[in-house]
């Protein structure tokens, strides 16, 4: 990105940030992912459970190899576990001290929105967790709900299904085709317009960009 472009996401990522306090969010805004990494390592305590979403942002920061590096166990499914592993492993992670998670899109008027197969990422996100930290790039940026929607679906979602390997419509069309199938990614849409009440939730938007 080129000066120019790098000031002018930032300053969306301002207003946006402004928005997410105002509908009760704490959001944090953060010039590079090293300066992430650095605060959300500084969460984090050898004592503490620890669980996460399937999110490739949370890994391109670097959390997992920093967990593994520091010895202390992470509460996630694996893709070798049948459907009640993963089911157990899930209603672990709501009890856990701290969840990291990230949402499909962000829109400037402050509200979040995650698109999920199973709904397990969204409900540790709106209640169970003592702390829930979602990450964010300048990429997930969007203007409103229905922009939000569209990118959720036809840009997560499509690359979701490719990196999952997903036997899917949208794989070969390249767009959402709200299919039947099986393996359909999408088939739980949440969005978080104010803060849940009983949820301790940070945001920490990234001018770089992370994730899908």
């Amino acid at each position: 990105m080129d000066d120019n472009t790098v000031w002018h996401n930032k300053l969306l990522l301002e207003k946006t940030a402004e928005n997410l306090a105002k509908n009760g969010f704490d959001a944090k805004l953060y010039d590079t992912v090293q300066q992430a990494k650095e605060y959300v390592f500084s969460l984090i305590s050898p004592d503490m459970q620890i669980a996460a979403g399937g999110s490739l942002s949370i890994k391109q920061l670097g959390l997992f190899d920093y967990l593994k590096e520091k010895q202390i166990s992470l509460i996630q499914h694996k893709p070798e576990m049948n459907f009640d592993q993963r089911r157990e492993i899930w209603r672990k992670a709501i009890m856990s001290d701290l969840y990291f998670a990230s949402p499909q899109a962000v829109t400037i008027e402050g509200k979040l929105v995650f698109v999920d197969m199973y709904g397990n990422r969204v409900a540790a996100v709106i209640f169970g967790p003592k702390k829930v930290v979602l990450i964010a790039g300048y990429n997930k940026l969007v203007t409103d709900d229905e922009t939000a929607m569209w990118r959720s679906r036809h840009v997560a979602g499509v690359q979701n299904a490719h990196r999952l390997n997903k036997k899917t419509p949208c794989m070969t069309a390249g767009k959402c085709m709200d299919c039947s199938s099986k393996d359909r990614i999408c088939n739980v849409t949440t969005i978080l317009h104010k803060k849940p009440g009983a949820a301790d939730i940070t945001i920490i938007l990234v001018n770089e960009q992370l994730g899908l």
